[in-house]
């Protein structure tokens, strides 16, 4: 299913509150036993009918020194599954959008939008939940990504 086709938003709302409450569990995207932040937007999208590469280990997130924006955007532009989004001054969020943000010096984190206003997310030691995307979680935006549409 395209994010263009009108039933998308639905089916995407859908699956992430299929998905919420799921267990964190690093490398893992199975929708009630664990996910990362990786495999939760990955499993997310593909129920709700997106068709991706496969997202999940070892491409990235294996260990905590690995440089997780980098590894993300470099898979992210060579799947063609995904063009950038370059203005992140005043983001244009769709649902589908995938959203990168800086946490720490070190720690990158990766969430998949609903809407303009909520995304679906998994941290270390939490459930997948749906949260706002507010005012500090937009300052701490670094990359945007967004579905091509194929064909």
């Amino acid at each position: 299913m395209k994010t263009t086709d009108p039933a998308f938003p639905a089916a995407l709302r859908a699956s992430a509150e299929a998905w919420e409450g799921t267990p964190f569990a690093r490398l893992h995207s199975q929708r009630g036993v664990g996910a990362d932040c990786t495999g939760l937007c990955h499993g997310v999208l593909v129920e709700a009918g997106a068709e991706l590469p496969e997202m999940g280990a070892p491409t990235f997130g294996a260990t905590a020194d690995i440089n997780f924006a980098a590894a993300i955007g470099a898979f992210l532009a060579s799947s063609d599954a995904f063009a950038p989004v370059d203005d992140l001054s005043a983001p244009d969020i769709r649902p589908g959008d995938l959203l990168l943000y800086q946490i720490t010096k070190g720690t990158q984190h990766l969430a998949l939008a609903l809407d303009a206003a909520t995304r679906i997310q998994a941290w270390p030691n939490r459930e997948a939940e749906i949260v706002a995307i507010d005012r500090p979680s937009l300052r701490r935006l670094v990359e945007h990504w967004r579905l091509v549409e194929n064909g």
